[in-house]
């Protein structure tokens, strides 16, 4: 399709013709993708494109006259025609034409970018300037058709959209990154997790502590790949398996590309020492931080703006996402505001993976919560579930008929084993229903479990107890 793409290029110090040539193929291109250039076409009309390339200054100068936002941005579009997702809105007017001898030209509108903001932003994202600027041309483009992101069902078919555009430009624009979730106990990290993930990877108790190791859970869908590290709670150790719990929160901080700080929404508006370790160590490693206000469901919603602003105040942070983790509000306008803060990068898992946790690693966990839930009060924190036997049966077909399961759950004493035997043995006996059921669930087959409680006296703070129950205390010592 003909096309006219006027450049207005004023920093020339930034963009070569070589961009420019690529911003005008781009335009032509991404146009030319929609069913309204074909109508064009059919009335003989030859879209025409306005792009300025400028400083910030003069951007700003223009965001504050159009938009009444004194700010440095980085694109700016104003649209000639009146446009809804694509599609003319109304009938083409003869002042919208430029006749030029048998010629008819009709203007789009005017695009203007700024290359300063898109070299900074390049930088942040770990691609090149080439690449940003196509990324802003695109989405200028689209807000010129009509497409906008003021509302979730909007901005989800822009976006979609837009990465569409990219793809056809050779250039993705996939986000993929490690997010770990870090808190005190039971503030509801584990229940996000599963809430984000869709299923269960991370097992729940309303006891403090419950996670004792890093888990991974993938989060994939058409724009990103987030992986979650879900982390032991944070808090001060008393053995060497404590130690490895608070090793396993640190390693989990190192390896994240964004920090997601899980608070209580019932909190009252004070910093405490653990909250504030964490967000200095993410100060200090320059990690972005978002601070996920939990328990919205039980708190009065005029108790968060207290508590927002003063970690506004002393951190500066602006990305607050209030949550129910339980019922899931607000989750997710918390995956779109991760997917933004993550880097541009290829997926490190596959599309069908959903947790580094292998089905063995899973049973283990899900009978440590079926004790967790049953005792409660009871149970001592010093319990390990170990999986001995795993063993699995198979029909002529290859599908999966049978599982038989042998698991030894671990204490530290005599009287804590007879707590968990309970009399007569019903209580292991009811703390294995549960977890069958939830095994049998998980394998999608019917499952024999067997549980036999043996003591392992202070097995939290012998190095190779802690290894044989895969605590491996060598790499975190």
């Amino acid at each position: 399709m003909p096309m006219i793409v006027q450049i207005e290029n004023n920093v020339t110090d930034l963009i070569d013709v070589e961009i420019e040539a690529a911003i005008e193929s781009a335009a032509t291109m991404t146009i030319s993708s929609f069913d309204f250039a074909a109508e064009l076409e059919r009335m003989c009309l030859i879209p025409k494109l306005s792009i300025l390339l400028t400083g910030s200054e003069e951007i700003r100068r223009l965001n504050q006259q159009f938009r009444r936002i004194n700010e440095v941005t980085d694109v700016l579009s104003f649209s000639a025609l009146p446009m809804v997702e694509g599609r003319l809105a109304g009938p083409v007017q003869v002042w919208d034409l430029e006749v030029i001898g048998n010629s008819k030209f009709l203007n789009l509108g005017d695009i203007v970018i700024c290359p300063e903001q898109a070299a900074s932003q390049a930088s942040e994202h770990n691609h090149s300037l080439p690449e940003e600027m196509l990324f802003l041309l695109v989405h200028g483009i689209l807000h010129l058709l009509g497409y906008d992101h003021e509302d979730g069902f909007a901005a989800e078919r822009m976006f979609i959209l837009q990465e569409e555009m990219m793809r056809k430009l050779d250039f993705s624009r996939f986000r993929s990154g490690f997010v770990s979730i870090i808190g005190r106990p039971n503030v509801g990290k584990s229940t996000l997790l599963n809430r984000l993930i869709g299923t269960k990877v991370s097992i729940i108790s309303p006891k403090p502590q419950t996670t004792q190791k890093m888990i991974r859970g993938v989060y994939t869908d058409n724009e990103a790949q987030i992986i979650f590290l879900d982390t032991p709670g944070v808090h001060q150790p008393t053995s060497r398996l404590g130690q490895y719990m608070l090793q396993a929160a640190e390693q989990a901080f190192m390896e994240s590309d964004l920090i997601c700080l899980m608070i209580e929404a019932g909190f009252k508006p004070f910093i405490d020492r653990i909250e504030r370790n964490i967000l200095d160590k993410a100060v200090e490693m320059n990690k972005p931080v978002i601070i996920v206000i939990n328990k919205t469901d039980t708190a009065k919603k005029e108790n968060l703006l207290p508590l927002i602003a003063l970690y506004n105040q002393e951190y500066g942070f602006t990305s607050f996402i209030p949550i129910s983790a339980k019922y899931g509000d607000g989750v997710s306008l918390l995956i779109q505001e991760i997917k933004q803060k993550l880097p541009i990068s290829q997926p490190y898992y596959d599309e069908s993976d959903y947790t580094d946790q292998t089905e063995r690693m899973l049973a283990a966990e899900l009978i440590r919560e079926a004790l967790f839930n049953r005792l409660y009060e009871e149970l001592p924190y010093g319990i390990a579930v170990m999986i001995e036997e795993y063993n699995e049966i198979f029909d002529s077909a290859g599908d999966r008929t049978r599982i038989t399961i042998s698991a030894a759950v671990f204490t530290e004493k005599e009287s804590h084993k007879r707590i968990i035997l309970g009399k007569g043995g019903n209580m292991i006996k009811n703390i294995g229903i549960k977890a069958r059921q939830e095994l049998e669930l998980m394998a999608d087959c019917p499952v024999d479990l067997y549980l036999f409680v043996k003591v392992r006296a202070d097995w939290r703070n012998k190095p190779h107890h802690l290894q044989e129950l895969d605590f491996d205390s060598k790499q975190f010592s």
